[in-house]
């Protein structure tokens, strides 16, 4: 059988060309590519690399903002409330701060479960109380109060000025307790609710029945308070409309020298202050005109002069104008 024949090799010149070219084209291509990134330079209109990260990117990501942008801000608000904290810590006075974002559930706190003397904050839940019995139809806005000598407690409001026997609606009793922190009209409201009734509001809008003493000495947390400004206007205790009341009788108050007189325009503070010797609070609900955004906010003092108090309150509306741009 005859040998098999050994075809010469024969040079194919185009397939030695591709071989050569190819890996050429490839490795120029990846550099353009990559120059286009580096520079923001779009080929044909499009920047290829940067589509295909945003498209990886954004098969995990809802949010439209770029990763590192959010990266960025969170971790600028982190270090602004790191610098907030080294100041109160150096303010004459003890401090305690919650501030939480309603929309994410982020929070900031600093001595947030600290006890403090709470004053007048004591005035919200009563409130409360009183829009609950409106609601369980006990008790009417336009039904009235008799204004009683023991009554009387001295402090801010005007119902004090007035005499005896004087018959007061409760809707304007509340605007006293509420607006001017009237502690004569608290007395009025007590006595006309009862003190279950209060309790029982005391009761359902705190954390913690069992151990919370805010209702039998005064004493509260920010963390605390907080917890009952959330739970009274965003929480199911009251409905929709008593909420709204609530929250509008805590806007444009005779107190807005404190936080209220730090926030930039356009920011609404619903709030109730505390006033003792030497102890100062501001704590209530910051939201947008269109509550695109809405912070729950308390700040409380003890040992605190007047003057430092608003140091505390200035930087703390500064720190939250930084949260709600």
């Amino acid at each position: 059988m005859p040998d098999t024949v050994q075809r010469p090799r024969v040079n194919n010149k185009d397939t030695d060309f591709l071989l050569i070219f190819l890996p050429v084209l490839a490795a120029a291509t990846l550099f353009i590519l990559v120059l286009s990134d580096k520079f923001n330079i779009k080929l044909f209109g499009r920047n290829f690399i940067k589509e295909v990260v945003y498209q990886r990117n954004n098969t995990t990501q809802t949010s439209t903002k770029p990763i590192i942008q959010d990266e960025i801000t969170f971790t600028k608000v982190e270090t602004e409330f790191v610098e907030l904290t080294k100041k109160l810590t150096i303010e004459p006075g003890v401090y305690g701060l919650y501030i939480k974002d309603v929309g994410s559930g982020k929070e900031f706190k600093y001595n947030d479960t600290t006890e403090f003397y709470s004053a007048s904050l004591y005035k919200v839940p009563i409130a409360a109380a009183v829009l609950k019995e409106v609601e369980a139809g006990k008790l009417k806005l336009d039904d009235t109060a008799t204004y009683l000598p023991y009554d009387y407690a001295s402090g801010t409001g005007v119902i004090g000025t007035y005499s005896h026997g004087i018959q007061l609606k409760i809707s304007d009793i509340l605007s006293e307790l509420l607006k001017n922190s009237d502690n004569t009209a608290q007395n009025i409201l007590l006595r006309t609710l009862s003190y279950k009734n209060v309790q029982d509001t005391f009761n359902a809008v705190v954390p913690d029945k069992n151990t919370s003493t805010f209702y039998r000495y005064n004493l509260s947390t920010p963390g605390e308070i907080s917890y009952v400004f959330e739970k009274l206007y965003f929480g199911d205790y009251l409905g929709t409309e008593n909420k709204k009341y609530l929250s509008d009788l805590m806007i444009n108050t005779s107190f807005e020298d404190r936080i209220s007189a730090y926030l930039t325009d356009g920011l609404i503070f619903s709030h109730k202050i505390g006033s003792w010797p030497d102890s100062w609070h501001d704590c209530g609900v910051v939201y947008t005109e269109t509550k695109e955004s809405e912070l729950i906010v308390c700040l409380m003092s003890q040992r605190a002069p007047y003057e430092n108090f608003l140091n505390s309150a200035k930087m703390t509306g500064e720190f939250i104008n930084i949260l709600m741009k």
